[in-house]
This record gives structure tokens, sequence and C-alpha cells, in this order.
């Protein structure tokens, strides 16, 4: 989306990767802000959890939206946290610019983002019947919130969106990618 404003502004093409290379400050500024991010994300969850155990002793219901109102701080955090890490994995892919046959990094971000859900039937609890083995009850979790997933049956197989396209479709990590944003 910025890269699209800022060209219709100005009739340059700034890519993020050209922003970063004008700006390398930013790699630092974002390694700072995840650092502090992770360690107020690790000192929340303790206490969340401290705090749930104290709560045990309530009514189902009642413990539902207790848990709900603890944790929601929590998972504020992560989403902050989760958009500086993507900042730095971007200087970390050092991609060269796109072509006919090549991939940015901001391909591989916008495929992560692809629900695994679009792939895979989830039920409301977050589990699916493993498309790698035969199961009669689902053991194929999925997280939602980091878009990843994790058989706990036979196959013990787990990884991200672009993972679960390359073993579904026999495919390379490029063509995943590329399948995925319809590249």
């Amino acid at each position: 989306m910025l890269e699209n404003t800022q060209e219709q502004k100005t009739g340059h093409n700034l890519t993020l990767t050209r922003l970063f290379e004008t700006f390398p400050e930013i790699e630092q500024t974002a390694k700072k802000k995840y650092r502090e991010l992770r360690k107020k994300s690790e000192e929340m969850n303790a206490a969340c959890e401290t705090r749930l155990k104290e709560l045990l002793p309530m009514e189902p219901e009642q413990l539902e939206l207790a848990s709900y109102t603890i944790w929601l701080p929590w998972q504020t955090i992560e989403k902050e946290k989760k958009y500086w890490e993507r900042i730095i994995k971007m200087f970390e892919f050092k991609r060269r610019p796109p072509g006919d046959d090549t991939i940015t990094d901001n391909d591989i971000l916008k495929a992560k983002e692809v629900p695994i859900s679009h792939f895979i039937e989830v039920n409301r609890a977050g589990f699916a019947k493993c498309p790698f083995h035969n199961e009669k009850t689902g053991s194929f979790k999925v997280y939602p919130q980091d878009n990843r997933w994790h058989c706990f049956g036979m196959c013990y197989n787990g990884g991200d969106v672009i993972d679960l396209v390359c073993k579904l479709n026999n495919l390379t990590f490029l063509e995943a990618v590329k399948l995925l944003i319809n590249k």
C-alpha cells in the first residue's frame, strides 16, 4: 500500500527495500522494540498464568470471561511484537529486486498471511483431520494467531501455511509462495 501511494505522489518506485536502504537505522529501532516487547510479553504471560490459577475455582462461564480479559492485554502486545518481527525479517531476507522468476520479501510475508483455513476445514476448537495420514478424529491443530499448524497424530509434522501448501501439493518453496499470492 505504501509503495503504490508513494509511487502515485512522486512518480518514483519506492519499495520497502529501498526505503530500508535509505534509512538503515530502522533495523536497529525494530530490533530494540522487538526485544522490549518480547520481554514485556514474557512477563505478562507469567502474570496472566498466575492470575488464572487464582481464578480456577470459578464457574466455567465466569472463568471464560475472566480469562479473556486477563489475556487481552497480552494478545495486544503479541500483535505489536509480530509487527516488529516482520520488519526485522524484511532486513534478513536480502533478496534481489523482483523479476520474472523471483519473489520478494514482501511476497513471502503476504504468503504467510494467507489463512490455513483456506486449505483445511478447521473446527471451532482449531482442530482438523490431518491431510497427511488417515485418522478418525482431528489431531491437526491450527494456531490462527500466528498462522501455524502442528499435527499431534502419527506424522507429527508442523509449520506455517507455506510448508502446508508445499506438502499438500508437492511444491517447492518458490512455487508455494507464488501459488499463495497468485503470482
